[in-house]
């Protein structure tokens, strides 16, 4: 069981996120989202699997992206996206 709300376990992913150097999140996300039960679609060697679709969800939130490599950022911009849509309809 997790101590956070949703909302605040995003919050604390991506202030993770954000301190991590850029070339260093790949490995942060797949650590959070293995860590705490999301969804890791990416192979140990995705080259062998191109073209194809990777995907990673952590804390309910997806992202999707060609290339393993933006699936960090694709995935942070999506998790604030539904931290503002969450923070807008309280």
């Amino acid at each position: 069981m997790n101590a956070l709300p949703p909302s605040n376990r995003l919050r604390a992913a991506l202030d993770l996120l954000d301190q991590v150097a850029h070339d260093a999140r790949l490995l942060q996300l797949k650590n959070l989202t293995l860590n705490n039960g999301g969804v890791w679609g990416v192979p140990e060697r995705p080259a062998d699997f191109s073209p194809a679709l990777f995907e990673v969800q952590l804390f309910g939130v997806s992202a999707f992206a060609d290339d393993p490599a933006q699936l960090p950022d694709n995935w942070m911009r999506a998790a604030r996206n539904t931290l503002v849509a969450t923070e807008s309809a309280a």
